[in-house]
């Protein structure tokens, strides 16, 4: 089983934009390693996939720093 999730913005200007999605341990947030693509793929799901992801987009231009939704990911 395969987990992908996307993310979609577009930057203003000519600014360029920078993700890094997150998984919630806790009560706090931390970083994926290596996350920092539109997509965060994950080949082979395993229990300890499960959990709350969302992804934070940077801007150059200065742009306030936005938060996506929290998608919950449950194992069947």
């Amino acid at each position: 089983l395969q987990l992908v999730l996307a993310a979609t913005a577009t930057p203003g200007g000519a600014s360029v934009l920078t993700f890094q999605w997150q998984k919630k341990s806790g009560k706090k947030w931390a970083n994926v390693a290596g996350a920092t693509a539109t997509t965060f793929d994950v080949a082979t799901y395993a229990e300890t996939d499960a959990g709350s992801y969302r992804v934070k987009i940077n801007s150059t231009n200065g742009a306030t720093e936005k938060i996506s939704a929290v998608a919950v990911v449950t194992t069947a």
